[in-house]
């Protein structure tokens, strides 16, 4: 396949501490198991991109860093080869999110913080703001209450700058519904 390893062998196989330059350009340094890339290792890519963490059976799984080549940068947990468990992603927009991770996606508990300065402290479903959590817009109105899909849907309660407050039914973003101002 035109990769070249240099390291340690057993039984006719890269076992142990080394190094594997492949054909694309692409090279991983360090643990092998029995062939694969197993333990404690680096990768990096053409493109720039490097993962330094924990692998298992040539996936990224444990705990792991990852520079992405647009300047992005996860710390957190990986399960075969996904960001998966509590992580922290730095977007190279500006936005960082810090919370529970699953399939690639945010999912569970974690905190937003938008490049335009919002905040959401909340629940997470499929990378979109779902279940009960509280939205803080960056010039200070504030929404906490039930999401569905990143709209506001449900019971929920927004206070305005002016000191005005809507506690009640929202329904795809917009108030809808019983309801009091």
């Amino acid at each position: 396949d035109g990769s070249k390893y240099v390291g340690e062998w057993q039984d006719d196989k890269w076992h142990g501490q080394g190094t594997a330059r492949c054909a694309d350009g692409s090279v991983y340094s360090g643990r092998f198991e029995h062939g694969k890339w197993d333990g404690q290792g680096m990768y990096k890519w053409p493109s720039g991109a490097v993962y330094e963490g924990e692998w298992s059976n040539e996936y990224r799984h444990g705990q792991g860093r990852m520079e992405y080549a647009n300047g992005g940068l996860y710390v957190g947990e990986w399960k075969r080869g996904k960001r998966y468990g509590r992580g922290r992603m730095e977007y190279a927009n500006g936005e960082l999110y810090n919370g529970n991770w699953e399939n690639d996606r945010l999912h569970g508990q974690g905190t937003m913080t938008y490049a335009n300065q919002d905040v959401y402290d909340g629940g997470w479903a499929d990378g979109k703001r779902h279940g009960c959590g509280k939205l803080t817009y960056g010039e200070g109105k504030k929404y906490e209450g039930c999401w569905d899909r990143d709209c506001r849907s449900g019971q929920g309660m927004t206070t305005y700058l002016d000191g005005a407050v809507y506690e009640g039914e929202h329904r795809g973003g917009e108030r809808h519904g019983e309801g009091t101002m």
